[in-house]
């Protein structure tokens, strides 16, 4: 299957991400490798190499700030200290949840954690 709707290629940010969008998605769906279907719609292979990778990461859940009160003043008793050892972060929610986040902790699935945090 042939696109010819490749070399009327749009000028905006939003154009051209629906173009890639576009053409990944037909891609996607042809039994056609990433070069072949490069070649026959007349696409620069890096081109659709870097919007895939591109628009791949946009997909990702967005991240947003959220307000953090520091609570001073309170006395760790020796399980606390313990446990602050254990982990890099320790989140208590206004809920009594409490998150330990390790030193080498593991990105999406922290990003994961906080997107179900907020719907307690």
């Amino acid at each position: 299957m042939q696109c010819h709707a490749s070399i009327l290629r749009p000028r905006s940010r939003a154009g051209r991400e629906k173009f890639w969008r576009d053409h990944l998605a037909l891609q996607a769906q042809s039994a056609q490798s990433q070069a072949e279907y490069c070649r026959q719609n007349r696409l620069s292979r890096s081109s659709f190499s870097n919007w895939k990778k591109k628009l791949r990461a946009s997909n990702s859940a967005p991240l947003t700030l959220v307000p953090v009160a520091v609570v001073t003043g309170h006395t760790f008793t020796s399980s606390d200290m313990k446990q602050r050892t254990k982990a890099g972060l320790s989140l208590v929610m206004a809920n009594g949840c409490r998150i330990e986040i390790a030193i080498d902790f593991h990105s999406p699935t922290f990003e994961r954690i906080l997107l179900l945090a907020e719907r307690l």
